[in-house]
């Protein structure tokens, strides 16, 4: 039967009995706790009290919250480090270490899916259909238009083809990587694009239960945030997490570079933390929707009162020691026209 959890934040809530002993999620501050029937810290019911009466404030947002909060339920910066004990963070992983010994490596392989996405399967195919397009062009005669269309359509389906191939790659090989920063390269650029299986199956199985997980609180306030915390248990609910905060609310895009990523605690007993610098830059999708229809606007306008005409030219040459001279450098000069009647009366 489900039993009681207790936060340090003071929230209640309840869990499943088989998750007893394991690091659950708390609903109200996103703290990872412990799931046992004991109170970890006795509840502290009094958000408005006066200052130094159970309050500290946040190192982030400088708001109130309970002293012994692992997380601030303003802005959602992480107080893990300072309210876990070494004790309770030594066994917190050897929880985890115990839950990997009895995970089957076997699902995560049915996670992760194929080794290349749909994306890249398409772009691919579309890549070989230029390339069959720009040989002909090649082979034929008078194929210059095919083979011009065939370099044009090789270019633009080529290279993303070939970013998507090596996104796959890295995607589907995130957990063999070299070291933390190379993994979480490859984990960020998995989720950016998409390729959310390959990062869902990178959790470690108590991770991939998390009920109300935070989104980036942005200090921008220009910036819009999402005040609502998406639960996720599997690949759909993972992906609609981070199309989330890659996408924005209200009409907003999000486009996120990974500047720097660094290492701040070294590798112990197979545990390492790194830190991450990313730029984000954002903006109106209906803005950038109306300056594509504008410039397609504008190409249909062109297309429709452009005027053609076929103009018909001739020029002579003559070739003197194996080389071709032109005998009159305009458009079209009199010894051109000459020589050009002269066959004329000649045929």
């Amino acid at each position: 039967m489900p039993i009681s959890v207790q936060c340090t934040c003071g929230k209640t809530f309840r869990v499943k009995d088989e998750l007893a002993g394991l690091p659950v999620t708390c609903q109200v501050c996103g703290a990872q706790i412990l799931a046992t029937e004991a109170p970890v810290v006795p509840p502290i019911h009094a958000p408005t009290a006066p200052p130094n009466a159970g309050t500290i404030s946040c190192p982030a947002c400088a708001e109130p919250i309970p002293a012994g909060a692992r997380r601030c339920p303003h802005c959602g910066e992480s107080l893990a480090s300072t309210a876990m004990s070494n004790e309770e963070l030594a066994k917190a992983l050897d929880l985890i270490r115990g839950e990997l010994a009895r995970h089957s490596p076997a699902q995560d392989d049915v996670l992760r899916g194929g080794m290349w996405s749909g994306k890249t399967i398409a772009l691919g195919v579309l890549t070989l259909a230029s390339l069959a397009l720009l040989a002909f062009g090649a082979m034929s005669r008078n194929g210059e238009p095919a083979l011009a269309f065939g370099i044009i359509l090789g270019l633009c389906f080529g290279i993303p083809t070939l970013v998507s191939f090596f996104n796959d790659r890295n995607a589907m090989h995130l957990q063999e990587s070299e070291g933390p920063i190379q993994a979480y390269k490859r984990f960020f650029m998995a989720v950016k694009t998409g390729r959310t299986g390959k990062a869902f199956a990178a959790l470690i199985p108590p991770a991939r239960q998390a009920e109300h997980p935070p989104s980036i609180a942005f200090k921008n306030p220009k910036i819009p945030n999402h005040p609502q915390r998406r639960p996720f248990s599997d690949v759909k609910s993972y992906a609609a997490y981070w199309k989330e905060i890659f996408q924005g609310k209200n009409n907003w895009v999000r486009y996120y570079q990974l500047n720097k990523v660094r290492v701040i605690l070294p590798e112990t007993d197979g545990v390492a933390v790194v830190e991450a610098n990313l730029k984000l830059t954002t903006y109106n999708s209906l803005l950038m929707l109306s300056i594509l229809l504008s410039l397609w606007i504008a190409v249909i306008l062109i297309l429709i009162f452009q005027q053609k005409e076929d103009v018909v030219v001739r020029k002579a040459f003559i070739r003197h020691e194996g080389r071709w001279y032109l005998l009159d450098g305009s458009i079209e000069g009199d010894l051109d026209k000459a020589l050009a009647r002269r066959r004329e009366v000649g045929s």
